[in-house]
């Protein structure tokens, strides 16, 4: 079927996964220029959803032009679908009220019409791929996150699991469905609010509207600043954008029917903003919050002032625009499930041929999806109010369940084999079970003090483990040593994920530190009053120092961006230099040694580049289920190493020598030869590109127990 095909097919208008009423073109015995719903057919939305579902898609494909993504702030497209959203919904619910006839339970019947078949039917669909293709650990959250996406409920689980631009987000086929739940939020609260303005207060509904913008945007720019991912996530933070195309509709309706106002410059200005955000707006920006206003405001002008003649109303008024429009809810439904297995299919970093590969397959199982259940079911004649509510309720019986059911079994580890199984087990994050009187010691939190497990030697060291997700890693390691480590009094773990011990530093995330200097700094007076200390210190450096993620040359690459470091006084600064971290460094050993804290020095952890089990996963299923415990599989460079770590090493060396301070090398466990090794055969070091396992951080535990002994031991 051509795109001309497409796009001459009668519809109701179909909006990405925000699945607002139509606009779709007046079937025969209506009045000209209206659709069923008495809204005006307005083409030039399509062609708006179109360029919001492109930008989506790119945003996710994570294409690089000269090591930069040019689509770094294609995330706005979801801003793009809620002004729409709000428009339109805006316009049938103030029309309907307007005219007497509303009713909340058509209202509904048709959001489920609209929106639940399509989603179910690539829901159901992500279940066999996942089985077989998911690891028990991400199998286990999938499982979560399914059930998340049957009960609208995916932004408030995504909130509590993920950050939206993390990197373990591109093989998360269901993450996109965040949006789905924010937007069924929505469809919940919005009718009866404006329900009740309309009735008992309606001169004052522009006013209660026009507040509730701007209360949600200042929610939205301080909620950012505090907590980016629930700003990120969250209705309240979100309603303002939805608000800006009610405002813009009911503004359109108060007009009682007049043109809208004709402007060849202003749609232009529009989509100006829209696209000049693309580049601009990388997630480490401050959004959703007032920057956020151009392209929501951006986006408003276009639907004000454009499709009556001029040229970007044409633009998006084409046939191969709406066509895209036309099918971008389902096009939206199926582009992150088959990014996301595409990835985890192959651990090496897709091509661009491959990319493109993934995104003709997302418009076939589109078109698809479209021809073949949204166009049947949203036909009241196929399909009647019964058999709506029916596939509605008996879809999210089962598919909650199985969600349920996946989740309950933890990720259903039984499908892996001997010898499998063993990589099966590698990706799970083994600290974050740690537990001590209820309270869990991932990550030290101040208000509740640290973890600290006692040794078999009151009279001997206090071994204080700091530093970032690096150092969390020797957790269950150091732990299970204890009881052996005669030189030991306690162990505590004062360790934060991204965050690292270099006082006068922060890491700023969403352009505010998500690792601010007070931290760091009520960790430092924690290890400075210890009687007897040892501290560890253990932070994954070379990504810092070199400002990139690693690339092991051979096909490992690994996703996302490279932290933001920043001084903690004057303006942020993105280029921090090796003297500054030198610095930073200098001045803490410095403090620590002076204050009598022993210190143990970790030197860099060796990189892969890979996701470890998922590579090793690839290995032994492509060639007999023995071949990935050869050592020599999935290992890199030694060379490459060294050539990543210099700069670190030579930052860390430029420390000096101490007698109160000690060094440790991974690489002098976990490499041999020329290569470094992610297993031995039998047991696995990496859980994923750059975390050691239990098995791998074993090693430097034994290392630093053995450092302790030979320099301080015999208390």
């Amino acid at each position: 079927m051509s795109v001309k095909d497409i796009s001459s097919i009668p519809s109701e208008g179909l909006l990405p996964r925000f699945e607002e009423e139509s606009t779709a073109p007046p079937s025969a015995g209506q009045a000209p220029g209206l659709s069923a719903t008495g809204t005006q057919y307005r083409p030039e939305i399509d062609g708006l959803r179109a360029v919001a579902v492109v930008l989506v898609l790119f945003y996710h494909a994570r294409f690089r032009i000269g090591g930069t993504d040019p689509f770094a702030g294609g995330f706005i497209g979801v801003d793009i679908f809620l002004v729409i959203s709000g428009y339109l919904i805006g316009s049938i619910l103030l029309r309907e009220m307007g005219e007497g006839r509303f009713s909340l339970l058509r209202f509904y019947e048709r959001r489920a019409r609209r929106i639940l078949p399509a989603l179910y039917a690539v829901l159901l669909a992500t279940i066999p791929a996942a089985w077989f293709f998911m690891l028990p650990e991400a199998m286990k959250n999938y499982g979560a996150a399914l059930t998340s996406a049957v009960v609208s409920a995916s932004n408030i689980f995504f909130w509590h699991e993920v950050s939206y631009d993390a990197s373990d987000n591109l093989t998360n086929p269901l993450i996109h469905t965040w949006s789905l739940g924010l937007e069924e939020q929505f469809y919940l609260l919005f009718p009866a609010i404006l329900w009740a303005a309309h009735r008992y207060a309606p001169r004052w509904l522009p006013h209660l509207l026009c507040g509730l913008c701007v209360l949600s945007l200042l929610l939205a720019e301080v909620l950012t600043a505090k907590a980016p991912d629930a700003s990120f996530f969250l209705l309240p933070s979100r309603m303002w954008e939805l608000g800006a195309g009610a405002l813009l509709a009911l503004d359109e309706l108060r007009g009682r029917g007049a043109a809208r106002p004709s402007s060849i410059f202003m749609p232009f200005m529009g989509m100006g903003a829209i696209l000049c955000s693309v580049p601009f707006m990388a997630v480490h920006l401050h959004h959703p919050g007032l920057a956020t206003a151009i392209p929501v405001l951006g986006t408003a002008i276009v639907i004000r002032y454009s499709g009556r003649g001029d040229p970007v109303g044409r633009w998006l008024s084409s046939r191969p625009m709406a066509a895209i429009g036309l099918i971008s809810y389902s096009l939206y439904l199926w582009h992150q499930p088959v990014f996301a297995f595409g990835r985890l299919i192959r651990a090496d970093e897709p091509t661009l041929s491959v990319k493109i590969g993934w995104i003709a397959l997302s418009i076939l199982l589109a078109i698809g999806t479209f021809l073949l259940v949204e166009r049947p079911t949203r036909n009241r004649r196929q399909v009647s109010s019964g058999t709506i509510w029916m596939i509605a309720l008996s879809g999210a019986v089962l598919l909650a369940g199985a969600g349920i059911a996946i989740f309950m079994g933890k990720g259903m580890p039984g499908r892996f084999p001997p010898p499998l199984d063993a990589i099966a087990k590698a990706e799970r994050i083994e600290e974050a079970s740690i537990f001590q009187s209820g309270k869990g010691c991932l990550n030290y939190v101040p208000e509740i003090g640290p973890c600290r497990f006692q040794g078999v030697n009151p009279a001997g060291y206090n071994l204080i483990v700091a530093g970032d997700s690096h150092a969390r890693t020797l957790s269950n390691a150091l732990i299970d040593r204890l009881p052996s480590a005669a030189d030991l009094a306690s162990l505590t773990l004062l360790n934060r994920g991204g965050c690292l011990l270099l006082p006068g530093l922060t890491r700023v995330d969403a352009m505010q530190p998500s690792c601010p200097d007070s931290y760091n700094a009520i960790r430092m007076r924690y290890l400075t009053r210890q009687p007897r200390a040892i501290a560890v210190l253990m932070m994954r450096l070379p990504v810092v120092v070199e400002r990139s993620r690693f690339d092991n040359g051979v096909g490992g690459v690994e996703s996302g961006e490279p932290p933001h470091i920043s001084r903690t006084t004057g303006p942020y600064d993105r280029a921090v230099d090796d003297a500054t971290v030198q610095s930073a460094l200098t001045a803490m050993i410095h403090r620590l040694l002076d204050s009598g804290v022993k210190v143990v020095l970790v030197y860099p952890v060796p990189e892969m580049g890979w996701n470890i089990p998922r590579k090793l996963l690839e290995i032994a299923r492509a060639q007999p289920s023995d071949v990935w415990q050869l050592s020599d599989q999935a290992s890199v460079s030694r060379q490459q190493f060294r050539d990543r770590s210099r700069r670190t090493y030579a930052l860390l060396d430029s420390l000096g020598e101490n007698p109160g301070l000690a060094r440790i090398y991974p690489e002098q466990s976990l490499c041999r030869s020329e290569r470094c090794l992610s297993h031995d055969g039998t047991a696995i070091f990496y859980r994923d590109d750059n975390h050691l396992t239990r098995e791998g951080a074993a090693h430097i535990a034994e290392a630093i127990d053995r450092t302790i002994a030979a320099r301080w031991g015999g208390r």
